[in-house]
Formats: structure tokens, C-alpha cells, sequence
């Protein structure tokens, strides 16, 4: 099954994939992941393990007030991008939910994929992620999302 259709009513916390606080705190675990990335011992192997980690990537629904509020991933008045735009921009474009138009914007991707994005594109596979998931259908979702994005093979989701 699609991993777009795939629903987990069940799950309250789906409500808030991609608000604001959502984007604070996203932007703080990414910082602080790069910085350990850059930095020994972490370069040569970080275990991330996170619990509660969510579906993956979230649908926003047409006429959420989370919509506007992701509009900032489309603009920023520095000129460069800032670290959550252009890792939900890399995330959001390899599965196909990027768009070019502000308004149309209707996924984000949250700190599972965050995490996975960022460990990948860091020193040939020698760090894991561990993902970890209680409610079924949402690890259902998770799983799809993620061999989506980066194949069956990682990361480990349990």
C-alpha cells in the first residue's frame, strides 16, 4: 500500500507534524546532529535512537493553519537556506511531495526522515538509526515512508 493514503487515526500526535513547534525543534535536533557529525568520536559512528518517532512524513490538510506556517520553507530574507528547508526540501523531493508553488505545499517530514536524511549523507553508513514506534498503523506508515525514501534496508525500525 501507498504510503500516502496509509492513515493512523489513532494517533493524536499527527496533529502536530509541522507546527510550529514542530519546526523549533526540528531545526534544534538537526543542529545539534551536524554538529556531532562534524566532531570526534561521533564521525566515526553515532547511534541515534528515537522513540515516539512518528509516521514519517506528515499530510497537512487543505486549509490547516500548519499550511501557512510552512510557508517559510519556501522563503527565507537571508538569500542562503536554512538547515530545515533544505532538508525537508532533499527529503520531500526524493519522494515526490516537493512542490514549487508555496501554497501547494502539503507534506513535511519529521524527525524520523530528518535523522535517516542526515546520517546518510554522512561518512559512508557508519552511524544507525534506530526508529521506534508504538502504535501499529503509524509504524506501518513509518515503514513505508522510510523504504520509500532509503530502501528496505535501513533504517532499523522496530
Amino acid at each position: 500500500m501507498d504510503w500516502k493514503v496509509m492513515d493512523d487515526p489513532a494517533n493524536i500526535e499527527n496533529r502536530n507534524g509541522g507546527n510550529g513547534g514542530d519546526l523549533v525543534k526540528h531545526t534544534v535536533y538537526l543542529a545539534t546532529l551536524r554538529f556531532l557529525l562534524a566532531r570526534e568520536p561521533w564521525r566515526n559512528g553515532l547511534l541515534v535512537r528515537e522513540c515516539h518517532a512518528g509516521r514519517g512524513v506528515y499530510r497537512i490538510p487543505d486549509g490547516d493553519m500548519r499550511a501557512h506556517l510552512l510557508g517559510c520553507l519556501y522563503t527565507n530574507p537571508f538569500g542562503d537556506l536554512i538547515l530545515l528547508q533544505e532538508s525537508q526540501r532533499q527529503i520531500l523531493g526524493a519522494l515526490g511531495c516537493w512542490t514549487s508553488e508555496t501554497e501547494a505545499l502539503r507534506w513535511y517530514a519529521g524527525s524520523a526522515l530528518i535523522n535517516a536524511s542526515t546520517l546518510a549523507a554522512n561518512h559512508d553508513n557508519l552511524h544507525r538509526l534506530d526508529l521506534y514506534e508504538w502504535l501499529p498503523e503509524t509504524r506501518r506508515s513509518l515503514h513505508r515512508a522510510t523504504d520509500q525514501w532509503m530502501g528496505p534496508a535501513e533504517p532499523h525500525l522496530a
